[in-house]
């Protein structure tokens, strides 16, 4: 499963998505026991995009336009993101705006 992550991220462009909440790997790993599943993997994804969402958060009110994207910026995060995917092959990410979850049923 992937879930949006990290609370202070929250906008209204989570309203829109129809978010109910952001979550923290505590929170992920504390659902699947909830549902006895036996986590396999938790971990943060899109480290490169935390500090620009973050600073977009902080700055923009609350009637921004969240579907408006400025083109070099994407291409810049775009490259990031792709730089990211290499990286995290080998590396736990420590923050990013969403979080990856697998798991299995216990038995």
């Amino acid at each position: 499963m992937t879930v949006p992550a990290r609370k202070e991220l929250w906008s209204s462009f989570d309203e829109l998505s129809y978010h109910k909440r952001r979550y923290a790997k505590k929170e992920l790993r504390q659902i699947f026991a909830a549902v006895k599943l036996n986590p396999l993997l938790i971990e943060y994804m899109f480290i490169s995009l935390y500090l620009p969402m973050r600073y977009v958060r902080l700055i923009s009110g609350k009637n921004d336009d969240p579907f408006k994207i400025n083109s070099f910026f994407n291409a810049v995060l775009l490259g990031c993101s792709e730089a990211e995917r290499f990286v995290s092959n080998g590396l736990t990410l420590p923050i990013g705006t969403s979080l990856i979850g697998i798991a299995r049923k216990n038995y």
